[in-house]
């Protein structure tokens, strides 16, 4: 990169930033669990997603250490209300291995995973790329 365009893209970012314009998207990451605080700045927090409910019971089984038995899941997550939220969520999913691919749908706040390879994540695994990305797993579906 020459000179020119790295003084161009600090110029931007720092346009950017001074109108409060968050670069993360539409400020996903509000945790839903008790006692943490955004991870973002509220620009559009869990706001502008689908919020999902889950029972205790659904909210310890997402936080298993226990690989997941079938070849899909179905993650239920709090936060996503962008495409910048789905490619986020999509690039860290996709790192961890044993998921294969991921498809988000954005109206319904759910991610599906293909899994596959020599072990399959654990819940907990994929909660813990969730938060990484900035989002809250709420419950997970094996299919």
């Amino acid at each position: 990169m020459t000179l020119s365009q790295r003084v161009f893209v600090v110029a931007r970012l720092f346009a950017v930033a001074s109108l409060g314009v968050s670069l993360v998207g539409c400020g996903a990451g509000q945790s839903a669990r008790a006692g943490d605080s955004p991870q973002h700045a509220p620009v559009g927090s869990e706001d502008s997603g689908v919020i999902h409910q889950a029972s205790p019971a659904e909210m310890a089984a997402a936080d298993s250490k226990a690989p997941i038995a079938a070849d899909k899941a179905l993650l239920y997550v709090n936060g996503l209300g962008c495409p910048l939220c789905a490619s986020n969520i999509d690039a860290v999913l996709n790192n961890v291995p044993g998921v294969m691919w991921s498809k988000v749908d954005l109206a319904q706040g759910t991610v599906q995973v293909a899994l596959g390879g020599p072990q399959h994540p654990s819940p907990h695994a994929l909660g813990e790329a969730v938060a990484d990305a900035g989002f809250t797993l709420v419950k997970v579906d094996e299919k």
